[in-house]
């Protein structure tokens, strides 16, 4: 393991984030909105060390839309939402099943089932 990827935080990991505002102006996604998609877990919402709420930008398409198929895949992967962190460092993690491409990516590609038959409950 090199350096770099020893002292690599989830954060590091999952990140850039988008904060809500953003979501707002730059695509028109009211707070109401997103806390809804976040209560429904078709997003992921990750609790920060600061008390505030972060949201992985790779969870959405260029026009601020939930990747196709993200709220499958964590059913699939986590269904009570309780590993968050765990299951953003999951998305965003190269997946030798998915021929070295993160699972976000696939899902950005349109391979959903692709995704689908390789998350399997984290416990």
């Amino acid at each position: 393991m090199d350096q770099a990827a020893a002292t690599e935080t989830p954060a590091d990991a999952v990140g850039p984030f988008i904060e809500p505002a953003a979501l707002l102006h730059g695509f028109g996604c009211p707070r109401e909105l997103l806390r809804r998609m976040t209560a429904a877990g078709v997003v992921l919402a990750l609790p920060m060390r600061d008390g505030q709420v972060g949201y992985p930008a790779f969870q959405f398409d260029s026009n601020g839309e939930p990747l196709p198929g993200l709220a499958r895949v964590l059913d699939a992967l986590d269904p009570a939402r309780s590993h968050t962190w765990r299951d953003a460092v999951w998305l965003a993690s190269p997946n030798g099943a998915l021929s070295g491409s993160t699972p976000a990516q696939s899902l950005r590609a349109g391979d959903v089932d692709a995704v689908l038959a390789v998350a399997a409950p984290l416990s």
